[in-house]
C-alpha cells in the first residue's frame, strides 16, 4: 500500500471516529436536577428552567458539565464495573464459535470515560 493511500485511510478513520465521538457527546441522556436553575439550559424538548428533583434529558456534554459542578445526578449512566467486564468477557468467549458478539452500547466510552 502506498503512503498516500495509507494517509487517506487514516484521514477517513479519523473522520469516522470524530463523527462517532460527536454523536456520543451530543446524545441526550437523563439527569436528575439537584438544585433550581435561574437560567435556561438545552434539553430534549427545548430550553428549560429545571427545578430540584426534576428529571429530563440533556445533551451528554451538558450533563457532564453540570455533574462536575454538583448540579445534577446522572440517571442510568454508570461506568462498567469489574463484574460487568468479566460478564462481557465470559459471554464473548462462550460465543466465539457462533461468531462475533455485540458489545454493550457505548462500551469503549464507558470503560474509559
Amino acid at each position: 500500500m502506498l503512503k498516500s493511500e495509507m494517509d487517506m485511510l487514516l484521514l477517513k478513520l479519523k473522520r469516522s471516529l470524530g463523527r462517532i465521538r460527536l454523536n456520543y457527546i451530543l446524545e441526550y441522556i437523563p439527569v436528575k436536577f439537584l438544585s433550581d436553575f435561574e437560567s435556561e439550559i438545552p434539553a430534549e424538548k427545548g430550553y428549560i428552567k429545571p427545578k430540584v428533583g426534576e428529571t429530563t434529558r440533556v445533551p451528554r456534554w451538558v450533563a457532564y458539565e453540570l455533574k462536575e459542578r454538583g448540579l445534577v445526578e446522572l440517571v442510568g449512566e454508570k461506568p462498567l464495573s469489574i463484574s460487568d467486564l468479566l460478564s462481557i468477557r465470559y459471554r464473548l468467549s462462550s460465543n466465539m464459535k457462533a461468531g462475533i458478539s455485540p458489545l454493550p452500547q457505548n462500551f469503549y466510552r464507558r470503560v474509559a470515560p
